[in-house]
């Protein structure tokens, strides 16, 4: 005897505590499915039931798992920062040598703790760039920049308005950027896999000089910024927009990114497949929806795929 996950009512003698035609003993009907995706032994829980039962099984916001077979995928989505690209060093040290270079002398770990507090308290008041509130990306940095540095104690508007400038454009280069390893050969790999690629990302206009300086540009049927899409992740609005952009269903969409909430949940509310790349395992979601680097991208997306 075997356990398995079809919901198909006429195949299961249903466990105790779990849905009428969920998970049970399967009796062999034809219509069960659980020859091609079996599990050997019951789930301990109802929710182990919810959350490992299979990659095969796509988690609603219902709590619910429905069965869907191999994906037709045909466009996947990419985040941009912490899973393309990182930052070269931490903000603070790049502030500082900037000032330092000016005369300056300002603690980089002061700067690193004024940068968190401004940007959390600037985005909470002013979200998304202020765009709604009649703001430019623009003049949103410029300010993040100057409050930045005079909560590290320097005053002058001048030299605060040049240090702002100065950031502002260096950080559309790839002087303060890197691509993540793995990213290049997992790119290349989707393109192997005949995927159109496109970027789904919370940052402001400057994204596309950004890739275009570390040659990643030419991989992206197009980049959505949260700037250019008028709402920021995880508003179901800007994957719509990108669906609308690659002119495919959400069932032939895949989106991968470092944060649960922002890239991982709202894709698959958005109703598309998802993958979370972080360097350790959740409980919270199957093992087979998390990637702890870029070279499990392609075997990963091999097993989706038909």
């Amino acid at each position: 005897m075997i356990f398995c996950g079809d919901p198909h009512p006429a195949a299961h003698m249903p466990l105790p505590g779990y849905p009428r035609g969920g998970v049970g003993a399967c009796t062999g009907d034809k219509k069960c499915s659980c020859t091609v995706n079996p599990l050997v032994t019951p789930p301990a829980s109802r929710a182990e039931y919810n959350y490992t039962i299979s990659w095969r099984w796509t988690y609603t916001r219902s709590n619910i798992f429905t069965p869907s077979p191999k994906m037709k995928l045909k466009l996947l989505t990419w985040d941009v920062k912490d899973t393309l690209l990182r930052l070269r060093l931490p903000v603070g040290q790049q502030y500082q040598a900037e000032a330092k270079s000016r005369g300056l002398q300002v603690d980089s770990a002061a700067l690193d703790s004024s940068f968190r507090q401004v940007y959390s308290n600037h985005w909470r008041l002013f979200p998304n760039y202020g765009l709604s509130q009649g703001m430019t990306s623009h003049r949103w940095w410029l300010d993040v920049v100057s409050q930045t540095f005079r909560l590290s104690g320097i005053q002058d508007e001048k030299i605060l308005q040049s240090l702002s400038e100065r950031l502002y454009q260096d950080f559309c280069t790839d002087r303060y950027w890197e691509v993540l390893p793995g990213a290049r050969e997992a790119l290349k790999g989707c393109e192997e896999l005949g995927l159109r690629m496109a970027v789904i990302s919370n940052f402001d206009r400057r994204l596309e000089d950004i890739l275009r300086h570390v040659d990643l540009d030419g991989h992206f049927d197009f980049v959505l910024t949260s700037e250019s899409a008028g709402v920021a992740k995880p508003d179901l609005g800007i994957f719509h927009k990108a669906l609308k952009l690659g002119a495919v269903s959400p069932q032939c969409a895949a989106h991968i990114g470092d944060d649960f909430v922002k890239d991982y949940k709202a894709a698959r509310e958005a109703g598309m497949f998802s993958l979370l790349l972080q360097n350790r395992l959740r409980k919270d979601i199957p093992s087979d929806h998390v990637i702890q680097s870029l070279d499990q991208l392609i075997p990963r997306l091999r097993e989706v795929m038909e």
